[in-house]
């Protein structure tokens, strides 16, 4: 199956990093990750893999079916962001007829993402294609509150009035501007919305999102 990204994305080949594969010269880097998932980690010496580009990979935050989420810093900013890691044998496996293939929808979102703009719309920073993990990766703008669902259930004062009218009249500003853009979210709840502040809240999750 053939597998193309956008030209927006950036490549990350073994000539860009140190190639693994030395120490199995028989099997490609590619074969190896066919066969098991690729999880970043600081164990190994020699090679870094928990750093791509400019990008330090720090904790694993959650883990889906698809998808991986990882705490990551900007190692020249020294700002801490949040990569949304995809293996590419998993997102490129056959589906049944009737269902789309999965990469179809990741290319979906990265496309949504990448053309919108709005204070209250999570960015997209970077996509890395990464050939040395085959995986993609997307980089965002990292929440230090977390999503609204366990903003509030783990607050321990009540929370403030003004603060969920802070939170009402920016998630309707940024469903606003979604719909004026043609984009159906499809999947708005407490859990993708990401709170940056008390006064900062972001809609996030364009997984399932289409344009009409």
């Amino acid at each position: 199956m053939a597998f193309a990204f956008p030209q927006t994305f950036q490549d990350c080949d073994s000539n860009s990093r140190m190639d693994k594969s030395e120490d199995s010269p028989n099997r490609s880097l590619k074969e190896e990750e066919e066969d098991q998932e690729y999880e970043f980690n600081e164990e190994e010496e020699e090679y870094d893999d928990s750093k791509v580009f400019d990008w330090k990979f720090q904790s694993l935050v959650a883990k889906g079916s698809l998808s991986s989420i990882y705490l990551v810093k900007q190692t020249k900013t020294m700002v801490d962001a949040i990569a949304k890691v995809y293996q590419k044998s998993t997102i490129t496996k056959k589906t049944f007829d009737i269902d789309p293939p999965i990469y179809v929808s990741v290319i979906n979102e990265i496309d949504l993402m990448s053309s919108l703009k709005h204070p209250f719309i999570i960015p997209l920073i970077e996509v890395v294609d990464d050939s040395v993990t085959n995986t993609l990766i997307l980089f965002m703008p990292y929440a230090p509150l977390g999503d609204l669902q366990s903003f509030v259930d783990n607050h321990n004062d009540p929370i403030q009035e003004d603060t969920f009218r802070t939170c009402f009249l920016e998630l309707a500003e940024g469903m606003k501007y979604l719909h004026n853009n043609g984009v159906v979210h499809r999947d708005f709840k407490p859990e993708n919305v990401l709170v940056f502040s008390e006064t900062k809240f972001v809609i996030s999750d364009f997984s399932v999102s289409s344009r009409l």
